[in-house]
């Protein structure tokens, strides 16, 4: 990710997005998933960002498989109940990149029989 004034940049495909969740206290969170080559471009990576509070609706209209450029910032809390503390990505921004050539397939999350779902969408 490119970090530029405080945010991070990245361009990549929309490769998995959940529904709109809303809580009793009004606030509302929207988590998904880009996928983007790297330093090797035979490998691909994925990570997860989420929306809250008004930039849930940035990816209504956005298809899964579309090309998106997303500015972010890392956002931190610790949760006193058990000390732990939990990091962030919150996109501030999303933006169609029509000309963004990646050869990257967009498929079925990775699930193992074995294994529980991850992802809370």
């Amino acid at each position: 990710m490119e970090n530029k004034d405080g945010y991070l940049y990245k361009t990549g495909i929309l490769h998995e997005i959940g529904e709109t969740k809303e809580f009793n206290n009004d606030f509302k969170v929207r988590e998904f998933v880009i996928k983007y080559t790297g330093k090797y471009s035979e490998l691909f990576y994925t990570f997860k960002l989420k929306g809250t509070n008004g930039e849930e609706s940035m990816l209504d209209g956005i298809q899964r498989g579309e090309a998106i450029k997303v500015e972010a910032y890392v956002d931190g809390a610790r949760k006193d109940y058990n000390g732990k503390y939990y990091n962030d990505l919150k996109a501030v921004k999303i933006t169609r990149q029509e000309d963004f050539q990646a050869n990257i397939e967009i498929t079925a999350p990775d699930k193992d029989d074995n294994s529980e779902d991850d992802l809370p969408f």
